[in-house]
């Protein structure tokens, strides 16, 4: 109790220091710097009328048959609503960074592109364009200058943010009741969660992806955060004062000093984060490295930027559970 009673006094006089204050790694996905901007549609039956935040609108006649998905977001969000014989393209991305990548072959006979162009997507012939705001807008405002409905999605940071892009998917898409279902499981799971959420001092995670372009974390205000939380722990990051996805420093990494550490799986016969933790002779000797208090997540469920975060945090949980806690 002493332990925790010291740590507390640190995390209060860190958060007090750094003052108010996605995933990384596969999604990298920067801050944003506004606030998220929501598409309202107005219909209960099709025809439906789409109104846009920058002032612009377009109408759907009926439910889109040839919907392109721009992005691994969009792709979880939209597959979970909507079958395959819908989806006229998606993004090659998904195949890593989406659940279907838990799944894939059902999936291998839709068209991927690799890249979001107006090109490749208008030899698809889509009757809707589905993409996220870190997608590339200006290939978003070429498709509605050449007649294609494009509708924008903002990147959830929150598991708020999911929950509304189901809604507005499931007007958009015609899929009322399925979104509302979807809905309806998301609050089931994050109730039971919550029920089995130990009370008092909580101890604090640090998600951690290592590639090719560094080394990342999650802070405050990202899908990370989300799921560290519902799954009872405190963010490392956060109470340290990183938010957004930032990069992350040996030196920085040793300070937060986490209880435990989440990370992402390899993919294929990759050299995944926890071997590059491992191999590395500093960061070899974190706490919780030495005592085997890591959880390895698939890397779809460690990017998840959906409502797929709830399972990365059930997965987180019940891993957890199963850990000694020997907090600092």
């Amino acid at each position: 109790m002493a332990a925790f009673a010291h740590r507390r006094a640190q995390t209060a006089l860190a958060i007090a220091i750094a003052g108010v204050l996605c995933w990384a790694g596969l999604t990298f996905r920067p801050r944003r710097s506004l606030e998220a901007a929501w598409p309202t549609i107005v219909g209960v039956t099709f025809p439906k009328r789409v109104h846009l935040p920058d002032g612009d609108s377009f109408e759907l006649p009926a439910a889109p048959q040839r919907v392109v998905l721009a992005s691994a977001t969009v792709v979880d969000f939209a597959t979970a609503l909507i079958g395959k014989e819908r989806v006229a393209a998606l993004c090659s991305h998904a195949f890593t960074a989406s659940a279907l990548a838990i799944d894939p072959q059902p999936w291998r006979d839709v068209v991927a592109h690799d890249r979001f162009t107006a090109e490749i997507v208008l030899a698809c012939r889509p009757d809707l364009v589905l993409c996220n705001d870190y997608n590339d807008q200006q290939t978003a405002l070429a498709l509605r200058r050449a007649g294609v409905p494009v509708l924008v999605l903002p990147g959830p940071t929150t598991l708020a943010d999911c929950v509304r892009s189901i809604d507005v998917l499931g007007q958009v898409l015609g899929a009322d009741e399925k979104a509302a279902g979807l809905q309806a499981d998301l609050k089931q799971r994050v109730q039971a969660m919550q029920a089995h959420a130990t009370s008092g001092v909580r101890p604090r995670a640090l998600c951690f992806s290592h590639n090719p372009t560094g080394s990342w974390t999650g802070g405050s205000r990202t899908l990370h955060h989300e799921a560290m939380l519902l799954a009872g722990l405190d963010n490392a990051a956060a109470l340290g004062g990183i938010e957004g996805h930032a990069s992350i420093s040996t030196e920085q990494i040793l300070a937060l000093d986490p209880d435990l550490l989440i990370v992402d799986a390899p993919i294929g016969a990759g050299r995944g984060s926890l071997q590059f933790l491992r191999e590395n002779p500093t960061l070899a000797r974190l706490r919780a490295l030495v005592a085997g208090r890591v959880v390895e997540l698939p890397a779809a469920l460690y990017s998840a930027g959906s409502h797929h975060v709830v399972a990365a945090a059930e997965a987180i949980a019940k891993a957890s559970h199963k850990m000694v806690w020997s907090p600092r």
